[in-house]
This record gives C-alpha cells, sequence and structure tokens, in this order.
C-alpha cells in the first residue's frame, strides 16, 4: 500500500477577532431608576424610564410614545441625549400650542 503525500499551499493567518467591547448597559434591571434618560439601543431612541417589572421597562417619549423593552437593549444616556429629550419634549409643547 502506498501512500500519497499531498502538498498544501500556504495558509494565511487568520484575520484577528475583534471582541465587542464590554456592555455599557446596566449591571441588572435593579440598577435602572424610573425616571431615568435611557437610551432604547433598538430603537435608536432616547426615552425615560416610567416603570421597571422584572426584566421589562416601560419607557415613554415626551410626544406620548411608551412601548415595553427588554433591560438588556437599554443603556444610560449620555448628556447630549438628555439635551436631546429635553429639546423634543419643548418642541413638542411649540407644536401643540400652534394647534390650539
Amino acid at each position: 500500500m502506498t501512500v500519497k503525500t499531498v502538498s498544501r499551499t500556504p495558509v494565511p493567518p487568520r484575520p484577528r477577532v475583534t471582541r465587542p467591547r464590554a456592555r455599557e448597559g446596566f449591571t441588572g434591571p435593579e440598577a435602572i431608576r424610573v425616571g431615568q434618560v435611557v437610551m432604547d439601543r433598538d430603537k435608536e431612541m432616547v426615552t425615560r424610564v416610567d416603570e421597571v417589572d422584572g426584566r421589562w421597562v416601560e419607557l415613554s417619549r415626551p410626544t406620548g410614545l411608551s412601548w415595553r423593552v427588554n433591560w438588556l437593549r437599554l443603556r444610560p444616556a449620555s448628556e447630549r441625549e438628555h439635551q436631546q429629550l429635553h429639546a423634543l419634549g419643548k418642541l413638542h409643547q411649540q407644536q401643540l400650542r400652534g394647534k390650539a
């Protein structure tokens, strides 16, 4: 019985795998406070926390839009995002006054 040797061309090294950064979110649902400004990563919207119910968090915007999301999808809002939510609330109030 004869064994054949197959020569292989050199394989380039694999590209380096970049791991995601440490989660910027909260450590658990107990770290989220009612009234806190947070960023919903799914909808990419800055919002305010209305209620924390286990792993679910009720969120709302100044326009009246509200929804529930898993706490893992949230991260604390930056200072700029705080300002963005405040400006959105002011704009919404101005629009309501214009319609009345």
